[in-house]
């Protein structure tokens, strides 16, 4: 499936941590007033705020740390956001199509950045069995769902929704979740090759989640 003229270049970065809550914040206030996509994206947006100061409350750097408490309520949680904001930019399609996923205010590369920190929590305690496999599977294909407008105008959004789908793979670790991931990409048609990496998205992050088993073996056997 075509998913945009810029699909092959994934070069365009934003800034990050603090920044990036700050970037965030600013381009609500900007855009709000006058760009009703944003201002759809307010429930949601303060939904996520509410759920990091939850299982965040020091306001750590998400990208660097785990989730201290990685519940299956916070999945739960996440699903329920990943499933509305997918929605909302489907709702808006034309638009996402032609802007970047940050037009959202931010929304989603927040959101990414909590499924990947909830899951890097889930493998630091080793706590896999408290998350259904429902819920981890659901989340593997919405993160492959949305992928099509994180590619559409590419940037560092891109490597934090790969970033997300990795993660999420690596952690759970089954080969459930493996072919959960290539059946999607194959219902959806995801075969776009993101030219630097030589490979789709859905095969960037299984290389990925490949990548630190075999380091990890290795650590193990030294």
């Amino acid at each position: 499936m075509k998913r945009g003229p810029g699909a092959k270049r994934v070069t365009k970065k934003r800034p990050r941590g603090k920044n990036v809550k700050n970037l965030s914040e600013a381009h609500i206030n900007r855009r709000g007033a006058g760009n009703p996509v944003v201002k759809d994206f307010a429930v949601v947006h303060s939904k996520l705020r509410r759920l990091e100061k939850q299982y965040n409350p020091k306001g750590e750097e998400m990208h660097f740390h785990a989730v201290h408490r990685p519940e299956a309520k916070l999945f739960a949680a996440l699903l329920t956001l990943a499933r509305e904001g997918l929605e909302l930019v489907s709702k808006h399609r034309d638009y996402f199509l032609k802007h970047e996923l940050y037009e959202d205010g931010m929304f989603w590369y927040g959101l990414f950045q909590m499924i990947r920190s909830a899951a890097v929590g889930v493998k630091v305690q080793q706590v896999q069995r408290r998350v259904p496999p429902d819920t981890v599977e659901e989340l593997i294909r919405l993160m492959i769902d949305i992928s099509e407008y994180s590619l559409a105008r590419p940037g560092d959004i891109v490597k934090r929704n790969q970033e997300a789908l990795a993660e999420l793979l690596y952690t759970f670790e089954d080969a459930r979740y493996f072919e959960a991931a290539k059946n999607r990409a194959k219902e959806i048609d995801a075969d776009d090759v993101i030219e630097c990496f030589n490979c789709t998205f859905v095969d960037w992050a299984i290389r990925t989640a490949k990548d630190a088993f075999a380091r990890n073996r290795t650590r193990r056997v030294e």
